[in-house]
């Protein structure tokens, strides 16, 4: 057995999203749990990479800097090849140094990009992989299904997000004794100030329903603003929060265009707020009455409906992958079979008209998180690392090294 466990992660995502966030919180258990943990994150200066690297050292998680690969998108076509090459090397002559110098029991992923970008290092380690899989598995092109298929022969082990995930993996060739599934808790976030709501939405009487996450299509933000509307003309306390990050960036144009649009719509206008990127999202929930999660895709997991859960608010979602998984209908909340705006519309006005009743969904919303076995979240993650052991010594290939 080994004294110690140490785990290199890969850790290099320039966004930071409920996966990012809930790896942050899984290596924070473990390194709690007293194994040692170090990031090996973008070397960029990006303000969202800072911020990053902030999280890390409160969280007392140690991090080391190397080149990334970039996506090949629209725009940057050029710009990947001209940099990748160079930045595919330096990146995996990297890992193979730190992995040695911190003297790594284990390799920790959860994106399959990023295990692209260290594909090469990791072909010369026999460090055991632990591969987290809290998002539907990328095959929609011939580069991701070969990384898939590089993944699920490399990985040791795979812990899933939600039995549904569980199931995918399965599906495409995982032995059922190689996974696990941990239901993550509410991230710990870094304090912040109270989140300032507008006035409107504090009226006297106002009863607010809230959303958090991205304002996208597959989320159902346009689907809920329609129900809304329906809920609106009823019953003039209604009032409808949207928390989500709408920047100048050309990938929230479509957020931004929808709130542009709502905010001109004399009907609901005035009683829909967008509020932007909200960092205390803890205090946001507590403000509100019941979260809306609509999403009109499989989602494979909502880290929002744990957080809401925390808070004691219940939860109104669509019956989308492993969402479906996390609230009881008629108990901690509404699952809606429907997955339009007609049967949201119906599940809003249930509880609008009833308050009572979000506020016993709420209660046991709370007590339903010990359901999900996420007290046990650290300690089974921390299982899973020691189940996954590694006594002999560092072995990694010299190819990558300078001579």
């Amino acid at each position: 057995m080994i004294e110690r466990i140490r785990i290199v992660a890969l850790f290099g995502s320039r966004v930071f999203f409920g996966q990012e966030r809930a790896n942050l919180e899984t290596l924070t258990c473990l390194r709690e749990r007293g194994c040692e943990v170090l990031c090996v994150i973008r070397d960029e200066e990006w303000p969202e990479l800072l911020a990053i690297r902030k999280d890390l050292g409160c969280r007392g998680i140690a991090w080391a800097p190397v080149p990334y690969i970039d996506y090949p998108r629209k725009g940057w076509m050029l710009h990947a090849v001209r940099r990748n090459p160079g930045a595919f090397i330096r990146s995996n002559r990297a890992l193979a140094r730190i992995i040695t110098d911190f003297k790594a029991t284990h390799i920790h992923a959860f994106n399959p990009f990023l295990v692209a970008n260290f594909i090469w290092a990791l072909k010369r380690t026999d460090l055991p992989l632990v591969y987290r899989c809290g998002d539907r598995l990328a095959l929609h092109n011939v580069f991701f299904r070969a990384v898939w298929a590089f993944t699920r022969k490399r990985a040791a082990y795979f812990v899933a997000d939600s039995a549904f995930v569980e199931k995918e993996l399965q599906g495409r060739g995982v032995e059922a004794g190689r996974i696990s599934v941990i239901y993550a808790p509410a991230p710990r976030r870094e304090a912040s100030a109270p989140t300032q709501l507008p006035l409107a939405a504090m009226a006297e009487g106002a009863f607010r329903f809230v959303f958090v996450g991205q304002i996208t299509p597959n989320k159902g933000v346009e689907v809920l603003i329609t129900a809304f509307r329906e809920i609106a003309l009823r019953h003039g306390n209604a009032r409808l929060l949207i928390a989500g990050r709408i920047s100048s960036w050309e990938g929230d144009a479509w957020a931004r265009a929808l709130r542009d649009q709502v905010s001109a719509d004399a009907s609901v206008g005035a009683r829909v707020h967008f509020l932007g990127f909200v960092e205390n999202v803890a205090d946001l929930l507590r403000s509100c009455h019941v979260h809306v999660a609509p999403t009109l895709t499989d989602e494979p997991y909502g880290l929002v409906v744990p957080e809401a859960k925390q808070e004691g608010i219940p939860s109104v979602i669509f019956p989308s992958g492993g969402m479906r998984e996390l609230v009881r209908h008629e108990f901690d909340g509404l699952v809606v079979a429907q997955r339009d705006a007609q049967g949201l519309t119906a599940a809003l006005e249930r509880y609008v008209t009833e308050p009572a009743l979000a506020s016993c969904h709420g209660k046991a919303a709370r007590a339903s998180l010990d359901q999900l076995g996420v007290q046990h979240f650290a300690e089974r993650w921390h299982a899973v690392y020691r189940k996954v052991g590694y006594s002999s010594e560092v072995s990694v290939e010299r190819g990558f090294d300078e001579r």
